[in-house]
């Protein structure tokens, strides 16, 4: 089944498929970096592009972290929605998960596009997590769950 492909990745896609490359021209094409990639902002705009996006996260984290500083997480989001830094913890992007919910498969998109690797089902507090995403629960409940269970 063809993995349907945005128009940006589309049109690179042709380039080098289509652009009458040789594989030594394609490789270097490819290792110059001249394809655009999408910045983590972009990504998580294009998932939720209602307004609210940083409001939303910032609000999402104060609630989640009591005792949190206002103006700390919402330096943090800003950066991040700035592209001056990335979540640091595998366990912010499930927390972004959560706060604008998205679905299993965009969350396992972040993570293989901006950690290197997605949702690891082994690892137990990811599957704990990733199955209360599924079922439309909070990031609360997930996180209550996974602490109530034994070692």
């Amino acid at each position: 089944m063809p993995v349907p492909l945005t128009r940006l990745s589309a049109v690179e896609y042709d380039n080098i498929l289509h652009g009458q490359m040789t594989p030594s021209m394609a490789v270097r094409y490819l290792r110059e970096g001249r394809i655009p990639l999408r910045s983590f902002a972009e990504t998580l705009r294009g998932m939720y592009p209602a307004p609210d996006l940083a409001e939303r996260l910032v609000d999402f984290y104060l609630q989640e972290e009591p005792g949190a500083n206002h103006e700390s997480v919402g330096r943090r989001v800003r950066n991040w929605l700035a592209g001056r830094n990335l979540p640091t913890a595998r366990e912010d992007f499930y927390r972004i998960a959560f706060a604008l919910g998205l679905e299993e498969s965009q969350l396992n998109y972040l993570l293989g596009a901006f950690t290197g690797y997605g949702v690891q089902y082994r690892t137990g507090w990811e599957a704990v997590y990733v199955w209360f995403l599924r079922g439309d629960y909070s990031y609360r409940e997930a996180r209550e769950f996974y602490e109530s269970l034994p070692p």
